[in-house]
Order: structure tokens, then C-alpha cells, then sequence
């Protein structure tokens, strides 16, 4: 069954919800997946892209920008846009995850076995999760809360 999984963060500020999607960018990784994480913008990607260079000094998360003629073999890719490249290659035999950003989930969502959502408690992103969370389950996903205090 195709999993949701949201993690609730106390704060507001974008800075802990960066901090947030690099730790589970990493836990994924060591687990063998491929990672897309889904923007509203390629300004806010190219913000990410800073953060994951950079978020911990004895971390490497191998990454592209979804437009990056190296996105295609790229174990993390982040975007805006549409996905260009398939997720799906041998040197990454688990499923690929989502974890979306935006402010609307993507159309290509069904293409994704697992999805991960990092939610602040700005009124704008909590309103656009509860929207994201009654469209997953409307969809069959299991989905699942991670309260992280």
C-alpha cells in the first residue's frame, strides 16, 4: 500500500523544516533510495540544493537540480517543474520517495509508493497539508503523522 507520511514540526521558520528534509534525505539514502524533492519554485530548489551542500560538515548528500544535465543519475534531484528523468535505476533497487515542498501536490504524485510532507505551523503550509492529506487518503495512501518536537 502507498504510504504518506507527515512530519510536524513546532516552529514556523523555514530553517528547522530545511534541517528536517536533510535528515530524512540522508536516512533515505543509507535505505537506498532515490529522493525527488518536489518546490513551489526553482528559486526555493536552488535554496534547498545550498542547504544540503552544507547542512552538516561530515555529510554528503549526492544531489542535482532536477534541470542539471547529471539529474538523470542522481540519487537526490530537486525541481519545480515536471519530472524529466525516470527515478527508477538499478543502482537504486528501492522504490523512489517524493517529498513534497509545494504549496499543491504535484500531478505526477501516483508515480510515488511512498511521500513524505515537512510541515511547519506557518498558516499557509499547515493549510496546504490538511489539503494534501485529504488528497492522499482519497487515493488509498496510508498515511501516518510524525510529530517532531
Amino acid at each position: 500500500m502507498a504510504q504518506a507520511d507527515f512530519y510536524i514540526l513546532q516552529r514556523e521558520d523555514d530553517h528547522s523544516r530545511h534541517i528536517t528534509v536533510c535528515r530524512l534525505v540522508e536516512k533515505a539514502l543509507r535505505h537506498g533510495h532515490r529522493i525527488h524533492i518536489h518546490l513551489q519554485t526553482e528559486e526555493e530548489a536552488q535554496e534547498l540544493d545550498q542547504w544540503l551542500w552544507s547542512f552538516r560538515p561530515d555529510s554528503f548528500i549526492p544531489h542535482s537540480l532536477q534541470q542539471a544535465p547529471e539529474a538523470a543519475s542522481a540519487p537526490v534531484t530537486l525541481g519545480s517543474g515536471e519530472l524529466r528523468a525516470s527515478l527508477d535505476t538499478p543502482a537504486m533497487p528501492s522504490p523512489p520517495i517524493l517529498i513534497n515542498l509545494a504549496q499543491s501536490v504535484p500531478d505526477f504524485f501516483r508515480s510515488f509508493a511512498r511521500i513524505a510532507e515537512v510541515v511547519t505551523q506557518r498558516p499557509d503550509i499547515l493549510s496546504a497539508s490538511r489539503d494534501h492529506f485529504r488528497l492522499y487518503r482519497k487515493n488509498g495512501y496510508n498515511i501516518t503523522s510524525h510529530d517532531l518536537k
